[in-house]
């Protein structure tokens, strides 16, 4: 993911994930938010081992990760859905489907987590 389309997607999701730091403790930003979520979707580590390597814990990452792509999901829904492929298929009439695999894979969200309207 290049830098321009990682900003678009921030400034697209930052609305939604941002927090307010407390006396207790600051907030972990949004850009650290998105990144440690991007970075477990491509890597598929573990949050034991993410735990070590960006200094922050697993019961914290096991609450924001669900939290964000559920953010990514309910932006980029609407986009995903307009999406038409090109090819003979899309002319011919035949049923459309939509390319976009994480589009497909993401699906299991509507019945595992509750919907609440972000957007």
């Amino acid at each position: 993911m290049d830098l321009q389309l990682f900003n678009n997607l921030l400034d697209k999701v930052s609305p939604y994930i941002q927090k307010q730091d407390t006396v207790m403790r600051k907030c972990i930003p949004p850009i650290q938010r998105l990144s440690l979520t991007l970075r477990f979707l491509a890597t598929g580590e573990s949050f034991r081992n993410m735990e070590f390597a960006t200094r922050v814990p697993a019961c914290t990452l096991s609450r924001i990760i669900p939290e964000i792509v559920r953010v990514i999901y309910e932006v980029l829904k609407k986009k995903m859905k307009r999406y038409i492929p090109s090819g003979s298929g899309a002319e011919a009439g035949h049923t459309q489907k939509s390319s976009f695999r994480f589009y497909a894979r993401m699906q299991f969200l509507e019945e595992v987590m509750p919907v609440t309207p972000y957007v």
